[in-house]
C-alpha cells in the first residue's frame, strides 16, 4: 500500500514535550531522561470527505531509549533517531511545540531537528534540579502526513476494507478448523462483504486465497496484501470471443458460466473472465483469482 509518487505532497511534523507525569524515583543515583518515541505514517486526501475515513494509517510504532540527564543528549539523540529505524526519510520537516498545535515551523535539515529537541532536553533537565526530580521523560511524536489524490484516496481505502475482509475469512477458516461452528448467516455475512469490498460476487476466491495463506502461515504472521495491477496493463489484457471450449468453463470471479459468442477477457497466464468481474478484481489485486499469476503493478 505505500506509495512512491513523488507527486504526492508530505510533510513531517516532529515534537518533543516534557511527560513527567511518571512518579519520581528519588533514589537514582543520577538524573535519568527517558525518551518515548512515537513514530507515525499516514495518507489523507486532497479533497477532505466527512462522509469517509479522515485517514488512512500506514505505520505506527513506538521506541524508548534511556539517558543520563548529566551527560549531553545530542549524540544520544542522533543514535536514537538512527536506532529507531525510521521507514521515511525525515525531509520536509516541521517543528511544533505541541503535537496538537495546529502552527509549524519549517526546519531546515535534520540537524535543525536535533537542536530543536536538544533544547528541550535542556530545559526539561534545568527545571529537574530546580525541583530535585530524578527520574525524567520526554514525549516526542514524529508524524508523516501524505496527501493523496482524492481517487486514489478512495481506491486505497477500499483496498484496505477489502484486506480487513480478507483477514476476516481467515480468521473463520481458523477458527472452524479450531471446532467452531458457523452458522449460515454468518457465512452470508460474510458474503456479502466480500460483495461490498469489490472482490467479486462469490465468498469462494477470497476464501480460497484466505485458506492458503492460512495453510502457510501461522495466524501471527498471515498478512495479505492487495495491490492493484497497473492501469496500462489491465488495458492491455486480450479481449476473446468465448467458444465452445470456454462455455463449459466458470467465471472463477461471479461463479456464473460463460456464454458462447460473448466477449470475455483473458489473463497472460490463459485464465479467462468476464471483462466486468475482473478489471475490478484487478483494481484491487495484481494477481490473477486462480492460479495467482501477477500482473504489472505501479
Amino acid at each position: 500500500m505505500a506509495l512512491s509518487n513523488s507527486n504526492h505532497h508530505s510533510k513531517i511534523f516532529v515534537s518533543a514535550t516534557p511527560y513527567n507525569v511518571f512518579k519520581d524515583d528519588p533514589s537514582l543515583e543520577f538524573p535519568i531522561i527517558t525518551f518515548k518515541c512515537n513514530v507515525k505514517m499516514g495518507y489523507r486526501s486532497d479533497k477532505p470527505d466527512k462522509t469517509i475515513p479522515s485517514y488512512i494509517r500506514q505505520h505506527d510504532s513506538w521506541h524508548e531509549f534511556l539517558h543520563p540527564a548529566n551527560d549531553s543528549a545530542r549524540d544520544s539523540i542522533s543514535s536514537f533517531l538512527l536506532d529507531a529505524r525510521i521507514p521515511f526519510p525525515l525531509t520536509n520537516l516541521h517543528w511544533k511545540k505541541h503535537d496538537y498545535d495546529k502552527e509549524s515551523t519549517p526546519l531546515m535539515s535534520t540537524d535543525c531537528l536535533i537542536s530543536s529537541m536538544l533544547d528541550v532536553c535542556n530545559n526539561t533537565i534545568d527545571a529537574a534540579r530546580e525541583s530535585g526530580r530524578k527520574k525524567l521523560f520526554m514525549l516526542v511524536m514524529i508524524k508523516k502526513q501524505v496527501i493523496v489524490l482524492h481517487d486514489e484516496y478512495l481506491a486505497m481505502l477500499k483496498a484496505n476494507q477489502a484486506q480487513e475482509v480478507l483477514r476476516q475469512a481467515e480468521g473463520m477458516i481458523q477458527l472452524q478448523a479450531q471446532g467452531w461452528n458457523f452458522g449460515q448467516s454468518d457465512w452470508q455475512s460474510m458474503v456479502d462483504a466480500v460483495r461490498q469490498a469489490g472482490l467479486g460476487n462469490s465468498i469462494r476466491n477470497a476464501l480460497d486465497l484466505a485458506f492458503e495463506r492460512v495453510t502457510r502461515e501461522s495466524m501471527e504472521h498471515a498478512v495479505i496484501k492487495l495491490v492493484p495491477a497497473a492501469a496500462t496493463s489491465i488495458q492491455a489484457l486480450e479481449k476473446v470471443t468465448s467458444n465452445a471450449s470456454t462455455s463449459k468453463e466458470k467465471c472463477s470471479v461471479c461463479m456464473e458460466e460463460m456464454v458462447i459468442g460473448s466477449q470475455v477477457t483473458r489473463l497472460p497466464c490463459s485464465h479467462v473472465f468476464h471483462g466486468d468481474c475482473i478489471v475490478p478484481w484487478l483494481n484491487t489485486s495484481h494477481m490473477c483469482p486462480i492460479c495467482r499469476f501477477k500482473l504489472p503493478t505501479t
